[in-house]
């Protein structure tokens, strides 16, 4: 059924999205908690009936972190060694922050809720004649399931005018793998899938959103937490489309799904991910640290796109392994050609900006610092508009997305706060379809991940977040890259391939829809690094102006200081001292 059917309009702020939860008590972990918060933070949802899936004896199903395990399929310590083995192991290693348990007491106080009572032989929950009235009589929109339910009472699943929703994790957000994350890690993939889906049968589902998030090789816990950092708000972001009128996929085409959870790991399976975890370690210490540079050619970015294996680029030469530049921006002041770049001491940690000549050699001899902050500088994003040339760049650290106009290579105007208060990652600004349109990543919110879209009828302002932020997560193409061009009135959008390590490389991505309330895009293409060439390593930023275009590269130098500066990222992951689950 679509958000018309029921009554032949979107609901507004008088038919509020009737939403029950089942979940496992009000002592959740705080992934299943930031789910409920984010449904109840939208304003057209109400959450009326919580169906308590708590067990009467064994584990808690509080602890479960994975939405798709069967209560069923709760091994007992006493007779099941292979709990006790797992269980063990997450007592001696770091747990992910999306475990730690909430207590919603508070704040869940004043909402019905109904116990899901027995089970069956199968090992689904038998649900019980209350349950079943409440959920009849409660005129429900939307069932969430959080917890280890396997649902097949069918007076409940077909209630919700839009579905029983479910989270699924592993393969391509299909599968039901438990514990999250394991299978891939152990694996060595640089990836891990999930998805929202709305159930339509036993084994079948549709999906309603999809993100790829990346695995962190040498920490588990920490792969867990972007996991679930990122997909938690997915149920409030579906609400939210039903509510604008966006949600038409939720009638889409029924695909398989596996919803039976895999056991826990034995003793293999436990050995197999130390394993792996420590092999990854190993190589992030041995590989050394990415040193950036830049090239330049004077070909126009369509055809370097269409051609980057044929384009031959001028590339910038480094002095020594401390210092690296990336993040170039060609531009005209008063007719002459400069660059602008991120220039990064890798002593200080602190990168500012600096310029050069394009008609003087690519040399640091001939560049200059023209522009520094007490925090960290990069990404000077330029572009002209009623002739004069602007910059936005990315100064997260300091918590707001700036417009500076440029009068001279190192004179900077401050025109505007586009977005205060906001920590933006790589802020790339362009006008089309009569609007203007900002895209970002977040410091503090998976900033490889998690695309964010803001908008405004001219450049100076109002500057309003999308309807519903962040628009895409997918590790493999989100964060910004660079100069967006249009040809013949379609949108591309460069941005970062960042799946196995940041900056792998630059895809293309083709905007299909981009409206206040929709987005949607495809990756049509992909500008890899050269194997044979100088900055073999990855690349992360394409920007043109006019018929000059910029690229940047790396490659990993191995010595004593990058070694002991990789070994200090991986001692924080053991100590789980990564980013969290926020």
């Amino acid at each position: 059924m679509t958000p018309t059917e029921r009554d032949g309009s979107a609901p507004d702020d008088s038919d509020p999205i009737r939403v029950a939860v089942a979940c496992s008590g009000l002592e959740l972990p705080s992934w299943q908690a930031r789910v409920i918060q984010s449904l109840r933070s939208v304003d057209s949802v109400a959450l009326v009936l919580l169906l308590d899936e708590s067990p009467a004896t064994g584990r808690p199903a509080s602890a479960h972190l994975d939405p798709g395990r069967r209560l069923s399929a709760v091994p007992d310590a006493t007779t099941d060694p292979s709990w006790s083995v797992w269980d063990n192991w997450q007592r001696l290693t770091p747990r992910p922050g999306a475990s730690t348990i909430v207590d919603l007491t508070d704040e869940l106080g004043g909402v019905e809720r109904v116990p899901i009572q027995g089970r069956r032989d199968d090992g689904a929950v038998e649900v019980g004649e209350r349950a079943r009235r409440a959920v009849s009589l409660s005129d429900l929109d939307v069932l969430v399931r959080l917890g280890g339910l396997a649902l097949k009472d069918e007076a409940v699943l077909s209630a919700p005018t839009y579905g029983v929703w479910e989270f699924r994790y592993g393969g391509d957000g299909q599968g039901g793998t438990w514990p999250p994350c394991v299978d891939e890690l152990r694996a060595g993939h640089p990836v891990t899938h999930a998805a929202l889906w709305r159930v339509t049968g036993p084994n079948t589902g549709v999906p309603l959103r999809r993100g790829t998030f990346p695995t962190v090789g040498h920490s588990w816990p920490a792969t867990v937490d972007r996991l679930f950092a990122g997909s938690a708000r997915w149920p409030a972001a579906v609400a939210v489309d039903i509510a604008i009128g966006e949600a038409d996929y939720l009638d889409g085409e029924s695909v398989p799904i596996d919803r039976e959870a895999g056991r826990e790991p034995g003793v293999g399976g436990v050995a197999g991910l130390a394993f792996a975890q420590i092999r990854a370690a190993w190589d992030l210490m041995t590989s050394g640290s990415g040193v950036w540079s830049i090239g330049v050619t004077d070909t126009p970015i369509e055809a370097v796109v269409a051609d980057p294996a044929g384009t031959d680029f001028e590339w910038f030469p480094l002095p020594d392994s401390r210092r690296f530049v990336a993040d170039p921006f060609p531009v005209r002041i008063d007719g002459d050609p400069y660059l602008l770049f991120e220039d990064f001491p890798f002593d200080t940690s602190k990168g500012v900006i600096s310029a050069l000549s394009l008609d003087d050699d690519l040399s640091f001899a001939n560049t200059e610092v023209v522009f520094e902050q007490p925090f960290h500088l990069s990404y000077p994003y330029a572009f002209v508009h009623d002739g004069s040339t602007y910059v936005t760049p990315e100064m997260a650290e300091g918590n707001e997305i700036s417009l500076y106009e440029l009068h001279g290579p190192a004179e900077w105007e401050h025109v505007e706060t586009l977005v205060p208060d906001v920590m933006g990652i790589d802020p790339t600004v362009i006008q089309h379809d009569g609007r203007w349109w900002l895209f970002c990543t977040l410091l503090d919110e998976l900033p490889e991940t998690n695309l964010h879209v803001y908008h405004a009828p001219s450049l100076r302002g109002d500057w309003v977040p999308h309807a519903n932020n962040p628009v895409k997560s997918d590790v493999r193409s989100v964060r910004p890259a660079g100069t967006p061009w249009t040809e013949d009135g379609t949108l591309y959008r460069p941005g970062q391939y960042c799946a196995g390590g940041y900056g792998k490389r630059v895809v293309v991505n083709r905007v299909d829809r981009l409206t206040p309330t929709a987005f949607e895009e495809t990756v049509v293409g992909e500008l890899v690094p050269d194997a044979d060439g100088p900055y073999a390593g990855g690349r992360h930023t394409l920007a043109a102006n006019e018929d000059v275009t910029v690229i940047d590269g790396y490659h990993s130098v191995v010595d004593t200081y990058h070694t002991l500066r990789r070994a200090r990222i991986v001692l924080q992951g053991l100590s789980n001292r990564l980013p969290r689950f926020p």
